[in-house]
């Protein structure tokens, strides 16, 4: 093995100058190049599945959040229209069988009311606890309201 000997003004030997990109044969460029394209290919996919994923669940949760709830509310709008309108034409009947007639559903859609309500009222302390257990979740006020 030759040994290298320092040069006469006692600075250290030149190190073999490494070949530059340049120098590298084309197919190894080539093979280099697609290489880091595909791992900035790669990385970018896997961001975007990620950010997909959070979009996802952003989603669900506003779908939860608003749709869901928006159901329950129109339930107990319509059954509030129809308790009402009985009502109504409970006050103009002509006979006392003619209102206990009109009226005698009443208590059927008062808890067709009421569920549609509980109902809206536990998704939405679920979205403002998600946090907490179902131990110390607060209760709905509709729901901790005794039934007559």
């Amino acid at each position: 093995m030759p040994t290298a000997t320092p040069p006469p003004d006692g600075s250290t030997p030149a190190r073999p100058q490494r070949g530059s990109w340049n120098d590298l044969p084309i197919a190894t460029r080539l093979t280099l190049a697609f290489a880091a394209v595909s791992l900035v290919v790669a990385v970018s996919g896997a961001l975007g599945v990620a950010a997909f994923g959070r979009l996802r669940h952003s989603l669900t949760a506003m779908y939860n959040d608003y749709t869901v709830g928006a159901t329950h509310l129109s339930g107990a709008a319509s059954g509030l229209a129809r308790y009402r309108n009985n009502v109504f034409v409970g006050m103009v009947a002509r006979s006392e069988d003619g209102f206990r007639e009109v009226t005698k559903a009443q208590p059927e859609l008062r808890e067709h009311i009421l569920a549609h309500l509980e109902d809206y009222g536990r998704g939405r302390t679920f979205r403002t606890s998600r946090t907490t257990s179902t131990a110390t979740r607060p209760r709905s006020p509709i729901t901790s309201r005794p039934r007559n």
